[in-house]
């Protein structure tokens, strides 16, 4: 259910080729949240349909491999970012970290803000503090919320966290009988670990994962309406979010729960 979503070159940065393919359906459930067909009487919806994505892959998730290649190397991440930075992306979604900095994810972030990138990243799903790359200065910091508007059971909080996001949780708080997940298009779970990789099912996940790319897309749209500081497209997703907890921002919901909708009125956009 692409519809008709573009897609520029992809990269592989754990292989250094050109297929980055998903192993496991993480990924493609992020993209789906982005920019999944739209109005075409398919399936789910993308908050952002339209735009370009540009697949990237810096995680493996193949229990076959060596455990050592297993995760997503931090070399690979900054690979990733510099990749995407060159080759014109104006929106970068990290759904992945890591509990400690590392140099060339520094480096890379502080690389791609320079170009006026906009960086959004889970901030992770411990229950503890933010994590990698998400709390980069230059990185817009995404925690998740559940059905009930408040913070995840799993959602890492603190000084870091910027906005907050819809990541499911295993409550059902509108009482429909299904647990509150996310639920986009992905790779059929099933499957995959078979490598089978060519089969796709309505999926449900929950994490700061799933909460992450509502950010971007949200992102995403300020961007197409002509917001191309990356600055400003921070500031518009800060100001015209909705406080959640205490007046003002805290370190368990950020500025507040993402609203792309008053965000785009309140500039004066609605295209």
């Amino acid at each position: 259910d692409w519809g008709g979503t573009a897609f520029t070159r992809p990269y592989d940065a754990i292989f250094d080729s050109g297929h980055a393919w998903d192993d496991d359906g993480h990924g493609t459930h992020v993209a789906s949240t982005i920019a999944e067909g739209t109005n075409n009487g398919v399936g789910l919806a993308g908050l952002a349909f339209g735009v370009t994505i540009m697949p990237i892959k810096a995680c493996v998730s193949l229990p076959w491999f060596d455990e050592e290649l297993v995760g997503c190397p931090t070399v690979a991440i900054a690979d990733g970012i510099d990749y995407a930075r060159s080759n014109g992306a104006k929106v970068v979604n990290l759904s992945l970290g890591g509990s400690f900095p590392s140099q060339a994810e520094r480096a890379a972030v502080q690389r791609a803000a320079a170009a006026n990138v906009v960086l959004v990243a889970a901030t992770g799903n411990d229950d503890g503090p933010v994590g990698y790359p998400a709390a980069f200065d230059e990185v817009i910091a995404v925690g998740a919320v559940n059905g009930s508007k408040q913070r995840a059971f799993y959602s890492n909080f603190g000084p870091e966290v910027d906005l907050v996001a819809p990541g499911g949780d295993l409550d059902d708080a509108g009482r429909d009988g299904y647990a509150d997940f996310v639920f986009q298009q992905t790779l059929d779970f099933d499957l995959t670990p078979l490598g089978i990789y060519t089969e796709f099912i309505y999926g449900g996940l929950i994490g700061t994962s799933m909460a992450t790319p509502h950010v971007s897309a949200s992102a995403a749209l300020l961007v197409s309406q002509g917001i191309t500081d990356a600055r400003a497209v921070r500031s518009a997703l800060e100001q015209f979010s909705d406080d959640l907890g205490p007046a003002g921002r805290d370190n368990n919901f950020g500025h507040g729960l993402i609203n792309p909708a008053k965000a785009l009125a309140g500039l004066g956009l609605g295209q």
